[in-house]
């Protein structure tokens, strides 16, 4: 009967998950719910509207995004067929004024293969070809200011498939699965849609409307397009993102740095680096004409980042910019394509790729700008009734002389002394520096604390205060004193792993001790090996032979009864405690006269040593030694020798 019941449970079960299956063959795990697909016209009206930051993710591939067929499809350039080019649309400012054609961002799904065709594994499809790749675009738009988490994203592709299948790898990465540089802070996109009619994946109705991707943008009252390569491939402009500085920002420097991103997947038959040259234009006279008053080969030192899909360059203008409000943009052009010829195509100020950088303005307000570097003096450990310099650099980074008063704000107390400097009355001209040299000399071991101030013209930071921070210690030495702990292991130019156990001998008297081990052999760092470790002395006092003695025989005396407890027959009750007593007898016998005793061997003079076990230490040389810390007041304290060893 149990078993028929069994029978009848697992039945209802099959009947149930079969029912499920059934009514889930009608939604496939790549359609898209309501409200995450729109229309060519819905995203079109979104892309135009006055302000619009909405942008496109092109997930097709390079060879599609510049008009050819996709390398699965064949090798045609240019690509004739309805989903044919790449869109275009209008910028406008908050008034309704055009600003710029834009054009969608490229970030290949996949590159050589139609490998998610036929793949029945809905996970597996909605990984990208190079998922590490996509994943560093993205970011890297984030990093520019391109795009952040409230951004409305637009996906496209040529019907729908990989837009879909983005959209679905996107969300899958959860609420934190991409980091902005630019925030510090890590999150995802609230605002993804899919460029398709209906949301389902791979629509082919005869119906075109019913379409998604660059079948539905080809509908000719949708349009339009950057070019639609029926005259041939005109290779769309290099993706180029203006980082810094912002629109509108200020520079309180003649000098104005400006900072660009270059955008170049890593597939498509470019040869990469894909630009012969990144230029700058500004409007210096302000009349209207830009002129070019920067021009970098790309392989020159100013790209500042390149790692291998993202390119970053600083340029500067030839001459120092002169207070004003200007236009900018910046321009880059393309190589050929090793396989197909393309022409270079150079942005201009009309059309400025996916995000610009269009015209933007920028003001110059040329300023003294005062920076010290570095902006606080950390020294550490110092020996006491010893003294160490550290220097810092006053630096004019503004663009107008810069005046620092005298005298300079000195230290508080008598530990830190302004020993040198070149500073105080002195005008600093743009770009132009000058030293301070400190001193500390501690007494004691103890913490100190201090700080200075320097002030200047500097109109937003009159007063710059510098932090001053210090340790008086007694550190290991070259040469120690005869009542020096004595250092065991590791040894003296040892090689050990990265998890150790050191050991030292202790000292008369000593009722602690301070362990330093660092890979700056005067101890100087922030990490609590070189700052220096507190072990208290909790290890029995000594014998006269240098050896711990142990309870042992109690020990096992209380071992023995506990063990006993178990045995339930009186005789081997009696005969285990009466083995137990003597056992400990002849063990407080063999320790109670110190001239009698034979006890002391390597092995028991081991226990006597002080310990501290640490793990995970990085590979590299290390210096190491103990201060020994007696009770009197203050403590007197005797470092050891210095030892190093290396971790391999």
């Amino acid at each position: 009967m149990k078993t028929k019941k069994i029978y009848m449970v697992y039945s209802v079960f099959l009947m149930l998950a079969g029912l499920l299956l059934f009514t889930a063959q009608g939604v496939r795990a790549t359609d898209l719910p309501a409200g995450k697909y729109r229309t060519a016209a819905d995203t079109l009206d979104a892309l135009r509207a006055p302000g619009s930051t909405a942008v496109i993710f092109d997930v097709r591939t390079v060879d599609e995004h510049n008009g050819c067929q996709p390398p699965w499809l064949g090798t045609d350039c240019p690509d004739t067929s309805p989903p044919k080019g790449t869109p275009a649309w209008v910028v406008k400012d908050a008034d309704g004024n055009d600003l710029v054609v834009k054009l969608p961002i490229n970030i290949p799904f996949w590159n050589t293969t139609n490998w998610p065709n036929g793949n029945t594994n809905e996970t597996e499809k909605r990984i990208p070809e190079k998922e590490a790749e996509v994943k560093a675009i993205i970011e890297g738009l984030l990093a520019a200011g391109v795009i952040d988490f409230d951004t409305e994203i637009h996906l496209l592709c040529r019907s729908a498939v990989r837009s879909h299948l983005m959209l679905h790898w996107i969300e899958d990465q959860g609420s934190s699965g991409f980091y902005n540089a630019r925030t510090d802070t890590n999150g995802n996109f609230t605002n993804l849609y899919d460029i398709d009619s209906d949301g389902i994946e791979g629509s082919v109705n005869s119906d075109t409307s019913t379409y998604g991707g660059m079948k539905l943008w080809n509908q000719v009252e949708v349009g339009p397009l950057y070019t639609d390569y029926s005259g041939g491939v005109d290779n769309v402009p290099p993706q180029v993102f203006a980082k810094t500085p912002l629109a509108g920002a200020t520079s309180n420097t003649n000098n104005v740095i400006f900072t660009i991103s270059i955008l170049e997947p890593t597939t498509g038959g470019f040869v990469y680096p894909a630009l012969t040259d990144v230029s700058l234009y500004v409007d210096s006279a302000k009349d209207g004409n830009w002129e070019t008053s920067s021009a970098t080969d790309p392989t020159a030192p100013t790209r500042t980042v390149d790692d291998g899909i993202w390119k970053e360059y600083d340029l500067s203008a030839t001459t120092p910019l002169p207070t004003g409000t200007y236009d900018i943009f910046w321009n880059a052009s393309a190589t050929n394509s090793a396989d197909t010829s393309w022409n270079p195509h150079v942005l201009d100020e009309t059309v400025q790729g996916p995000e610009g950088p269009g015209k933007r303005t920028l003001t110059v307000d040329a300023q003294p700008d005062i920076t010290v570097t570095p902006a606080s003096l950390d020294f550490y450990n110092v020996e006491v009734n010893s003294s160490k310099d550290l220097t810092l650099t006053v630096t004019n980074d503004g663009g107008l002389p810069l005046n620092i008063d005298t005298p300079l704000v000195d230290p508080s107390s008598s530990y830190f002394t302004i020993q040198t400097e070149d500073c105080a009355g002195q005008e600093l001209a743009v770009k132009g520096s000058c030293t301070i040299t400190v001193r500390f000399l501690p007494t004691a071991t103890v913490d100190y604390p201090d700080s200075f101030s320097i002030k200047s013209d500097d109109p937003d930071e009159p007063t710059v205060k510098v932090s001053l921070t210090g340790v008086g210690a007694y550190l290991p030495t070259d040469t120690p004193s005869s009542d020096a702990p004595e250092l065991v292991f590791p040894t003296n130019k040892g090689k050990v792993s990265s998890s150790l156990t050191f050991e030292w001998k202790p000292s008369t008297n000593a009722v602690s001790y301070k362990l330093f081990y660092c890979t700056d052999e005067n101890f100087a760092g922030a990490t609590a090996g070189c700052a220096g470790v507190d072990v208290t002395d909790d290890v029995v006092a000594l014998g006269n032979n240098g050896v711990y003695y142990y309870a042992g025989g109690f020990g096992l005396l209380l071992f023995g009864i506990a063990f006993t407890g178990g045995v339930r027959e009186r005789k081997k009750i009696m005969l285990l405690l009466v083995a137990v007593i003597i056992s400990s007898g002849m063990l407080f016998v063999s320790c109670g006269d110190d001239d009698k005793s034979t006890v002391n061997t390597g092995e028991v003079e081991r226990s006597a040593y002080k310990t501290y076990a640490v793990s995970g230490l990085a590979s590299g040389t290390y210096y190491w030694g103990v201060t020994a810390v007696d009770g009197s007041e203050p403590p007197a304290q005797e470092p050891s020798a210095k030892w190093s060893f290396t971790v391999e």
